[in-house]
C-alpha cells in the first residue's frame, strides 16, 4: 500500500495516511483522522515557500504525493509560518 507522511504541528506527532487508488485521500478519512484540520501543505524548496494541496470537486485530496516529503496540516487558526513564506502559502499545482 502507498501512504503519505503528515506531521501534525498542533499535536506534535507524525501520521501516515494510506492512499486510495489514483493517489486519493478521501475527505471523510482525512476529517476522521484530523478533526479540525482544513488542508494539507508542504515546503517546496524550488519556490522557497509552502504549497497548499488543492481538493477535488468532492473534497478529496488527489495529488502526485512524494513519499520523501513530510506534509503538514493547515488548521482554521493557522500555522506559525515565517512571514516571507506567507506569499506562497496558497500556491496550487493544478495542471
Amino acid at each position: 500500500m502507498t501512504y503519505v507522511h503528515i506531521y501534525d504541528s498542533k499535536k506534535k506527532h507524525d501520521t501516515y495516511l494510506f492512499l486510495k487508488q489514483d493517489n486519493i485521500i478521501q475527505k471523510d478519512y482525512f476529517i476522521g483522522t484530523f478533526p479540525g484540520a482544513t488542508g494539507i501543505l508542504y515546503k517546496n524548496e524550488q519556490l522557497n515557500g509552502y504549497v497548499s494541496i488543492p481538493r477535488d470537486s468532492d473534497g478529496n485530496f488527489q495529488f502526485e504525493w512524494d513519499q520523501n516529503v513530510v506534509y503538514q496540516l493547515i488548521y482554521v487558526d493557522g500555522m506559525k509560518i515565517k512571514k516571507n513564506d506567507l506569499m506562497t502559502l496558497y500556491v496550487s499545482l493544478i495542471p
